[in-house]
């Protein structure tokens, strides 16, 4: 048994997994139902381990960050995120302007691109509106509908930004209160069960790739695929990109070495890579840096749930990115300062992503970008979110993976 676990849990099994799930649903699509079904339960059991994994790291890692001496600073924590928020930004920004992906793109030569965009008629909302205003929220109804009316039914919902919410107010009232290490101690051995439980769903995750790769691959239309390689491409060089420069400072400030770097960090990215959920690398995040960190174990518990909910480096990029491609899309020519108006708009679109796990739900969100620079976007984003499965995974991948290189910069080594 222990010998099919360990094949199971080898990156090259998920790595197979994924391939011949592929395959299976490029050649044999009218029997993928039953295996998407599969899928879905397998992401559900890993939901069901993250929000009390969430809850009991938050509160116990801010309880005792604030009942002991910390190292670190709140200052050190924003400067290394806001620094990270630009530079990602202007990774988009320096890819799509400099290689101008849109210009090797022919839209109206693509019989499927076209129906995706007359597709839009069909779709019901306020004529009066464009459709990428349909979800627009401003940032003081997003502070409101931050704040959890009834805990427990944002708890049963997995509304995943009032559950923070709620476990940083739980924890600062935990740490003013005398006597509270009875409730630390039970949310030490919730912590410790979940996680438990949670290691044991990851076994499966070969077939569970598999089995959401068979599911996912028939959504994707061959033809709109080739018409919009080169933005598929070039986005996820740039991810590819990121990845590589994130081993690099991890290498640089935990002394492991290059390859090391990347083996040790396996199982939140392949995690990510694999379900297209950040949420979901939160457990094994915290695992493998309390490994490395068994000094700074308070720090990581609360560091990491905030980091993947609110460092959403990646997302920033594909804003900018995608950005400057709908720009070049209708022969736009950024000056400087509209590049720089992008990569500060694009952090803007970032951070008001934070709760939103559905990929396709984030393109709409363009619109904040597009319209002070007076670029239309409404039949784009049909297009977009039809391409969206080729490159969510490695999107979702680099918020994990872009935090774990964050932590690695915020706390000194043991």
């Amino acid at each position: 048994m222990q010998k099919i676990r360990k094949i199971l849990k080898n990156p090259i099994s998920v790595l197979l997994g994924f391939t011949l799930g592929g395959f299976y649903g490029s050649y044999f699509p009218q029997y993928t139902e039953t295996l998407g079904i599969f899928g879905q339960i397998f992401l559900n059991l890993m939901k069901m381990c993250v929000v009390p994994i969430i809850v009991s790291a938050a509160t116990l890692g801010v309880t005792k960050l604030l009942t002991t001496k910390s190292s670190v600073s709140i200052r050190k924590i924003v400067g290394v995120m806001a620094s990270l928020f630009v530079i990602f930004s202007l990774i988009g920004v320096l890819v799509g302007g400099v290689f101008r992906p849109a210009d090797k793109v022919d839209v109206g030569a693509s019989p499927a691109l076209n129906k995706i965009v007359l597709s839009a008629s069909s779709i019901e909302r306020n004529l009066k509106e464009p459709v990428e205003l349909q979800k627009s929220v401003s940032f003081i109804e997003f502070i409101r509908d931050s704040i959890p009316k009834n805990i427990f039914n944002s708890l049963s919902q997995s509304a995943i930004v009032q559950v923070v919410v709620f476990s940083f107010i739980f924890a600062l009232a935990l740490a003013a209160v005398p006597g509270s290490e009875r409730i630390m101690n039970f949310l030490e051995i919730v912590y410790k069960v979940f996680e438990r439980i949670f290691s044991e769903i990851i076994t499966f995750l070969p077939i569970a790739s598999f089995c959401i790769m068979s599911t996912n691959i028939t959504k994707i239309d061959p033809d709109a695929f080739l018409s919009m390689v080169p933005f598929v491409g070039y986005i996820n060089l740039s991810y590819l990109f990121v990845f590589f420069v994130g081993v690099t400072i991890i290498n640089f400030r935990t002394k492991l070495g290059f390859i090391k770097s990347i083996t040790y960090f396996k199982d939140p990215t392949i995690i990510a890579l694999a379900t297209s959920s950040s949420l979901s690398a939160i457990p094994s995040s915290i695992e493998v840096l309390n490994n490395l960190y068994k000094k700074n174990t308070n720090l990581v518990q609360s560091l990491i749930p905030l980091g993947i909910i609110v460092g959403r480096f990646s997302i920033c990029l594909y804003f900018s990115f995608a950005a400057i491609f709908v720009g070049h899309i209708y022969l736009h020519d950024f000056t400087i300062i509209q590049m720089v108006y992008v990569v500060f708009l694009s952090i803007f679109a970032g951070i008001s992503t934070i709760g939103i796990t559905t990929g396709g739900i984030l393109i709409p969100i363009l619109a904040m970008i597009l319209d002070p620079l007076g670029l239309p976007f409404g039949s784009l984003v049909f297009i977009l979110v039809a391409m969206d499965p080729l490159i969510s995974p490695m999107r979702t991948m680099i918020v994990a993976h872009s935090n774990l290189t964050m932590a690695t910069m915020v706390i000194d080594k043991d």
